[in-house]
């Protein structure tokens, strides 16, 4: 497999009110960084009183203060199918009131800050996203090693760069994944998951 030059990238990425199946491994990333400190979460109860058929109150867990970065491979390597995923898992992100830095990357990155509400994704993704080509991430790598933050990225992992990816990084595999960096990865001590987890 070459990189970045099988499967050319779909532009008009399809958004879809499709809830995803809150994915076990963000369950566990977020149970750890709550741990660490890096955010708060506090149960929010229905303003409206609600009970179910046993009789309890239900309440939902939200989250407050959390910052992530997301980096999503737009090399030409990367099919519609893995993107679309991507931006189902993004969307579980900021309805969980996570503050997202956005970042698209193939041979250079496109940064959006912020992307903290469903509509600033809309926007962020109507507004443009460029790819195809290469899968050169040494400077993105770079760029948010300097934030201090814990982050995802989601990628085939036929790309140039690993040696920099940040250390507090999870790794989402996507579709036809390189098996020789995603042993490495793991073997190194990196979270690694495969894009079927979220399904």
């Amino acid at each position: 497999k070459y990189i970045g030059t099988s499967n050319g990238f779909l532009r008009n990425i399809l958004l879809t009110n499709e809830k995803i199946k809150i994915p076990q491994f963000v369950l566990q990333l977020f149970n750890r960084l709550y741990r660490g400190g890096y955010f708060r979460h506090r149960i929010v109860y229905p303003k409206k009183s609600f009970r179910s058929n046993d009789g309890l109150v239900l309440g939902k867990k939200k989250y407050f203060g959390l910052e992530m970065y997301v980096i999503v491979d737009t090399s030409g390597s990367m099919n519609s199918e893995d993107l679309e995923k991507s931006m189902k898992l993004l969307r579980f992100l900021v309805e969980n009131n996570v503050n997202v830095y956005l970042y698209f990357n193939d041979v250079d990155f496109q940064e959006i800050e912020n992307v903290n509400s469903v509509s600033k994704l809309h926007n962020a993704l109507k507004n443009g996203v460029v790819g195809g080509g290469g899968s050169v991430f040494n400077k993105v790598f770079e760029h948010v090693s300097k934030k201090n933050i814990p982050g995802i990225v989601i990628t085939d992992l036929y790309i140039y760069g690993l040696e920099k990816l940040p250390k507090d990084a999870v790794v989402v595999a996507t579709k036809d994944y390189s098996t020789q960096a995603f042993n490495d990865l793991r073997n190194n001590g990196y979270l690694v998951v495969k894009m079927e987890d979220l399904e």
